[in-house]
């Protein structure tokens, strides 16, 4: 569970379905809805997945965990993830995270194909924990 929380700003809507699984798992437990051999090996394939980093049921383009985050958080929408991918390493500059200016450009850039400033500050935060961008 702990590395579900700490890892959820790196890729937010794949974490929170592996926690509702988990919290899904631990509550059929709970009821004896399933045996305790089932169980474990449910609990198996959950930590697999996790360390597997974001399963794998991602298109061929999604090469990167920072496009794999972008995809998963942009309704699995591969041309938005591609056009928002492409965007951020075309306008980002080194240095950008705690620098106002690079930020506000990077910002101006996301605000075109969003045009919502809530949608840019989630794909901001999202793309500050990729060493990648």
């Amino acid at each position: 569970m702990t590395l579900i929380i700490d890892e959820t700003p790196v890729n937010p809507k794949f974490y929170e379905r592996m926690s509702e699984l988990l919290t899904d798992l631990v509550k059929k437990r709970k009821d004896d809805a399933i045996a305790y051999a089932e169980y474990l090996e449910r609990i198996a394939e959950l930590v697999r997945a996790v360390k597997a980093g974001h399963g794998s049921e991602y298109p061929s383009s999604m090469t990167t965990p920072g496009r794999k985050a972008l995809y998963d958080n942009l309704g699995q929408d591969e041309a938005a993830t591609m056009a928002v991918d492409e965007a951020i390493r075309g306008t980002a500059q080194t240095g950008w995270r705690g620098n106002k200016m690079k930020e506000r450009m990077l910002r101006r850039k996301l605000l075109e194909i969003f045009g919502s400033e809530d949608a840019v500050d989630s794909i901001i935060e999202i793309i500050r924990s990729h060493d990648e961008y």
